[in-house]
């Protein structure tokens, strides 16, 4: 069942295909019913004869429960359908189409329960259809006449015999007028007539059955010679197309969303992100330590337009929720029950780090902490981005004081605050403990410093030591109850494994969708060869989609 709502999910992801795929077939579909050139169907109706033994169908069983007309109809259909009785049609009637395309326009069936077969002509020429079907057929049955011997001298005697029988029916009305004539003396009392008419009533008698006999006669000649015979000429040809333009769109459509499956089912076995809290304990053996969902609507835009920080753009936001959650699962997870220094990193760029750092940094600042955020993602900084503060000084300044060393923006004393970032509520945002030697600034939100990144070195890993964290936080002392890290992602760079060192915990972020179960656990098993307990992984971007909660 629940690999059934996995797919159902991955198909409902990608909607896009199945309504592409879909169009696609429908379009197929169209073209090929409205370009499929038109064909016209002529039938000729023969009746069978099984009493005859054909010369050039010999056909039969040895079982008395054998159907005979069945099998010369099989018969029939074999070789009208083969390759050298086309040849023969094509060099008798002259015709400028080879074999192979004549045998393709013939079909031949059986009625069932019945002893007339059907042959029928497709042919995209509704005159040439209907002559083809009559001269095909005339062409079978005389060749069949032809390989039984002897058909010269039947024919003739067959002849005969029909000329007169013809002359049977005339003679026969006119003795049975006679006859009546004096039926009708011999009953108004004249039967000196009656004599007469008893022999009149005997020759009529022998006539009658001498014609009877001639009939008899020339069937049994005629089923000695003949096969089959033509019971219905060819009809006039009906127009057919290969398949009527109602039936061809459904049938697209299902080919196109059954093919769109398909790609679904594969792509989803191929498919080596990380999308559910399943592949997050597939990989680390643990269920994500908190998992944020996708923002949508009106909060996305919200939050685009606020910086992304949810928590206080709407202190009851259900979003606002899962990052308090959050910070209770790190406190939690924490291996002496409190965490004053975290490490919050990825496996590689756009997962959504920053995002998750700055708001947990926020819910942590709400619980009545003293919170610290230093940017130390000397890559691609973006915490003063998110506050709208300057980002002078920080924590390049705070790396040349650390390292003993001179920064041409030593001579900057405190750095200056832009914009304004107010608490839900209309809470007025308080300024916190100040350090300008460090390049502390405040963000705007009771209880949260922030300590941006600075300008950016040519070569973060020259300015980064493993003694950077335990040095930094010796010198914050006892101003800050929590000191939150946004560092640089570990795979692409090697930044963050120079400075994890000293810190109480990381915790590492996952998108879903993005990142992939390889990085992951690459990112994780470095994370385990520096030191520092990984507390888990929080699974940002989640959507649960269409069919609700994952399990």
């Amino acid at each position: 069942m629940l690999e059934l709502i996995t797919l159902l999910q991955a198909a409902f992801r990608r909607w896009w295909l199945f309504v592409l795929l879909g169009a696609l077939g429908v379009g197929v579909a169209y073209v090929s019913s409205v370009t499929t050139p038109t064909l016209y169907k002529s039938t000729v109706t023969l009746q069978l004869n099984p009493a005859a033994n054909s010369a050039l169908l010999p056909y039969g069983s040895s079982s008395e429960d054998a159907n005979p007309v069945a099998g010369m109809a099989a018969s029939y259909a074999e070789v009208i359908r083969s390759r050298s009785f086309s040849e023969i049609v094509v060099r008798e009637l002259n015709l400028p189409f080879s074999a192979d395309a004549i045998a393709a326009s013939l079909d031949v069936g059986l009625i069932p329960k019945t002893n007339i077969l059907r042959l029928t002509v497709s042919w995209d020429d509704p005159d040439s259809a209907q002559q083809l079907a009559q001269k095909i057929t005339e062409i079978f049955l005389a060749r069949n006449v032809q390989r039984q011997g002897g058909a010269a001298s039947t024919q003739t005697r067959i002849e005969e015999m029909e000329r007169t029988a013809r002359s049977y029916p005339a003679r026969i009305d006119a003795l049975r007028q006679q006859r009546d004539r004096l039926d009708q003396t011999v009953a108004r009392g004249d039967l000196s007539r009656l004599p007469e008419l008893n022999n009149l009533d005997g020759r009529l008698a022998g006539l009658e059955t001498s014609y009877a006999n001639l009939l008899v006669e020339i069937s049994r000649v005629r089923s000695s010679m003949d096969t089959a015979s033509i019971l219905d000429r060819a009809t006039p040809a009906a127009a057919t197309s290969g398949l009527p333009l109602l039936r061809a769109i459904p049938f697209g459509l299902a080919s196109g969303l059954a093919l769109a499956a398909a790609v679904t089912f594969l792509l989803e076995r191929l498919d080596d992100r990380v999308r559910r809290p399943q592949d997050v304990a597939a990989v680390c053996g643990n269920h994500p330590i908190g998992v944020i969902r996708r923002i949508r609507g009106r909060r996305a835009r919200q939050a685009r337009e606020s910086s992304h920080i949810l928590t206080i753009l709407d202190y009851h936001a259900s979003l606002a929720e899962q990052f308090r959650l959050l910070r209770a699962n790190i406190q939690s997870a924490s291996p002496a029950g409190r965490c004053r220094s975290l490490v919050i990193t990825s496996s590689s760029h756009r997962e959504g780090k920053s995002f998750i750092a700055v708001n947990l940094a926020v819910a942590w600042a709400q619980s009545g902490e003293r919170v610290l955020l230093v940017d130390a993602d000397l890559r691609q900084p973006s915490v003063h981005h998110m506050f709208g503060v300057s980002n002078q000084g920080g924590f390049t300044h705070a790396l040349s004081s650390l390292n003993g060393t001179q920064h041409a923006e030593d001579s900057v004393t405190e750095p200056e605050w832009h914009g304004e970032v107010r608490q839900a509520g209309g809470v007025s945002a308080a300024t916190t403990a100040q350090r300008p030697a460090l390049g502390i600034t405040s963000s705007g939100v009771d209880n949260l410093s922030l300590l941006v990144s600075g300008p950016l070195p040519a070569n973060p890993t020259a300015v980064l030591k493993p003694t950077i964290a335990p040095r930094l936080l010796e010198q914050l002392g006892d101003d800050w109850d929590v000191v939150l890290f946004d560092t640089a992602p570990i795979l692409p760079v090697a930044d963050t494994r120079l400075m994890v060192a000293g810190v109480d915990a990381v915790v590492v972020v996952a998108r879903s969708g993005q990142t992939t179960n390889a990085a992951l656990g690459e990112c994780l098993q470095a994370l385990g060869q520096l030191g520092p307990p990984v507390l888990g992984v929080v699974l940002n971007d989640f959507e649960p989609g269409l069919l609700g909660r994952s399990r």
